[in-house]
């Protein structure tokens, strides 16, 4: 770098030439000094522009991030309110399917308590019903029981009122759904049983020799052949024969009579061996006694 020599000022006589050299040098170092100025000035400038761009860039970027946060909150909201909206409306429909399941179920209960208590109406009806009918049976059975006892002391003597009960009960139905006459002799019969009973009045014949008998008699010949059954099965017991022999005994039976009961009555225990024998008014005694 160039000075001035300020002692050309002092001793203008110094040389010339060499003041104007120092001039020149002096004034090419000052635009030189300029230009490094404007360089610098210039750097300035385009870093003062550098930093505006980067500023008006990152305000730029902020606008647009709030813009971009801004829409998407209004998306999120709309959103929001979207979810709000369909949730108020399924609650809307939910409420109402609840309220109509409720309505039903109330429904439904009224019904069935309505049902129950009318089948419970019913059912006490029907009971009172058979009640009354089992009533009126046991009441019809000892009127037949004692309508036999009155109507016929010697046949019915040594039954049971069971036993007369069943008599009476079926020769009544018979004349309640059959119109039957119980004492119109009109059942054939052979000669065994003519033998047997020809002498109880209810039997009859005509010129061809056939037998008749009522109903009347083979309701009672039916209870017989279950008597007789029902004791069969009690003697038919051989562990018990002993005992059944004495029992005979004590009602006035020989010995070789209730030893021959007996016997034949094991014998008739061996062909009938599910004969049972609950009540005399019970089906089950058809069974043993045919």
């Amino acid at each position: 770098m160039a000075y001035f020599d300020i002692r050309y000022l002092r001793e203008p006589s110094i040389n010339r030439g060499a003041a104007l050299g120092q001039g020149v040098a002096a004034i090419g170092d000052s635009l030189v000094k300029l230009g490094e100025l404007g360089h610098a000035r210039e750097k300035f400038d385009s870093d003062l522009a550098r930093q505006a761009r980067a500023e008006k860039m990152e305000a730029d970027k902020f606008d647009y991030l709030k813009f971009k946060d801004d829409r998407d909150y209004g998306l999120d909201k709309k959103k929001l309110d979207h979810t709000i909206l369909k949730d108020d409306r399924d609650y809307g429909l939910d409420r109402a399917k609840l309220d109509h399941t409720i309505f039903k179920d109330n429904r439904d209960y009224g019904l069935s308590v309505a049902r129950l208590n009318a089948e419970l109406t019913e059912q006490g009806r029907k009971r009172a019903k058979e009640e009354s009918e089992a009533a009126a049976k046991v009441q019809q059975t000892a009127d037949n029981v004692a309508y036999l006892r009155k109507l016929y002391p010697k046949e019915t003597a040594g039954y049971t009122d069971e036993e007369l009960g069943k008599w009476g009960n079926n020769l009544e139905k018979n004349f309640k759904e059959n119109k039957v006459d119980i004492f119109k002799k009109n059942i054939p019969v052979d000669s065994k049983f003519v033998e047997q009973y020809g002498d109880s009045g209810h039997v009859s014949w005509d010129d061809k020799g056939n037998y008749y008998t009522d109903p009347w008699l083979m309701e009672k010949v039916n209870i017989d052949k279950q008597r007789e059954a029902r004791q069969m099965d009690e003697l038919g017991d051989p562990q018990n024969r002993r005992e059944n022999i004495k029992a005979l005994m004590n009602q006035g039976v020989t010995l070789t009579d209730a030893k021959a009961k007996v016997d034949q009555a094991i014998e008739w225990k061996k062909k009938n061996p599910n004969a049972k024998f609950n009540s005399s008014l019970d089906s089950d005694m058809d069974d043993g006694a045919n």
